[in-house]
């Protein structure tokens, strides 16, 4: 099972070999649609995954009961699946995305799977118990884990956005 640092470092080499890329010398006008929809909807829910990182650092810190942090636990278990479903889909569009559509899932796909799996080994963490829920160690971890999919979600959103500015300079609606 992975761990936090192995995910860091899993990302910053995903970083490296992503940000060397070319960028695009056009935007191709055969934009699939439903490819376009479900990168909207992967790029809400990095936003989504990146703020429930923020809200579980908050709630580590503070007092909150126990069955309230299971119950953020489960809503957060659910986004992770959400998210990693729209991956899988992602994955299976190569046949009907255009070409530039292809490159931004293949520089979006490791990234967005990165923070799903540093996500889902966070929660592993919290479901251990509310013992250390008081430890330095705890809250260490929970920072780490929203640096982290701050970091990842910065990359991702920006990758998404970058082909949607080259578009509309352009004159082609993404």
């Amino acid at each position: 099972m992975p761990t936090v640092k192995a995910l860091a470092i899993s990302t910053l080499f995903s970083i490296g070999m992503t940000s060397g890329l070319p960028a695009f010398a056009r935007v191709d006008n055969a934009d699939s649609s439903s490819v376009s929809k479900r990168l909207a909807v992967a790029k809400s829910l990095t936003l989504t995954l990146k703020a429930d990182a923020a809200e579980l650092t908050s709630f580590a810190g503070g007092n909150k009961d126990w069955a309230s942090q299971l119950e953020m636990v489960r809503k957060i278990s659910q986004d992770a699946s959400k998210a990693k479903e729209t991956l899988t889909e992602l994955q299976e569009m190569h046949e009907i995305a255009s070409p530039g559509q292809l490159v931004i899932i293949r520089r979006v796909t490791p990234l967005l799977r990165d923070l799903i799996d540093n996500t889902r080994l966070t929660l592993r963490h919290l479901e251990a118990g509310p013992g250390d829920a008081d430890s330095g160690s705890h809250m260490e971890y929970m920072v780490a884990h929203e640096e982290i999919s701050r970091h990842l979600s910065t990359l991702i959103v920006e990758r998404l956005n970058k082909r949607r500015i080259r578009a509309k300079a352009q004159g082609v609606e993404p």
